[in-house]
């Protein structure tokens, strides 16, 4: 259609976060999924989506800036605290302790207008993270301070909801031979993407597009909207 750039919409989920380690860091060096079976419907269709913007780009039809939030949050989205769960009225935090792939969405939609303005992103891939990002247990805190009802959680190491999950694959793999659907918490890649701790850098993405997130999650930690009449 003659649109000389595309700004792509990705995401954190193209990420394989079962190829690093405990504690690593994950920025645009890192690797993404390459069996994509292994994850949800969105990373499979994320990375389809990039691998056709970057083969349009390839071949010269487009310029494209490639950019991937983590969890977007705002005013309507507050992902549950980082729960993993419930069980009656108690949460399920897996890794407590973790850092939340956080970012704001006036600060996503800052760094999408930046992007399609600034011709030093051309090519690039960014990844978009606020500063100053808050553990599960933090998020969870400041979201009640403001009136969420996010439960009190039991708290479960990421360690040991590792190795259940392991347990629980290499159960379906033996008796099932692979093919029981289980719950995301329950398959090994996809626990991993929600929970492993990591830590996040957004360092690129500032440089490359002069972005600076907004002031920080505690914040911009949302007031509840209002019930619908």
């Amino acid at each position: 259609q003659g649109v000389p750039k595309m700004v792509l919409a990705s995401t954190f989920s193209v990420y394989d976060y079962a190829a690093l380690p405990i504690g690593a860091t994950l920025d645009e060096d890192s690797p993404v999924e390459s069996t994509a079976q292994r994850r949800d419907d969105y990373a499979k269709t994320k990375l389809v989506q990039e691998r056709l913007v970057r083969d349009a780009e390839t071949q010269g039809r487009i310029t494209a800036v490639v950019l991937r939030p983590g969890a977007v949050y705002g005013p309507d989205k507050t992902w549950n605290g980082g729960l993993a769960g419930t069980i009656g009225s108690v949460g399920v935090a897996v890794a407590p302790g973790a850092a939340q792939k956080l970012v704001h969405v006036d600060s996503c939609a800052d760094a999408f207008v930046l992007a399609a303005e600034t011709d030093a992103a051309n090519g690039q891939i960014l990844n978009l993270v606020d500063d100053d990002l808050p553990t599960q247990r933090s998020y969870a805190a400041a979201l009640r301070a403001q009136g969420h009802p996010i439960p009190q959680a039991l708290p479960v190491p990421y360690r040991v909801a590792e190795a259940v999950t392991s347990a629980i694959g290499f159960a379906n793999r033996v008796l099932f031979g692979g093919r029981a659907k289980l719950p995301g918490i329950c398959v090994t890649e996809r626990m991993a993407a929600q929970f492993k701790p990591l830590r996040y850098d957004n360092r690129r993405a500032k440089t490359t597009l002069g972005w600076s997130p907004h002031a920080g999650v505690h914040a911009a930690i949302p007031t509840p909207l209002p019930a619908a009449a």
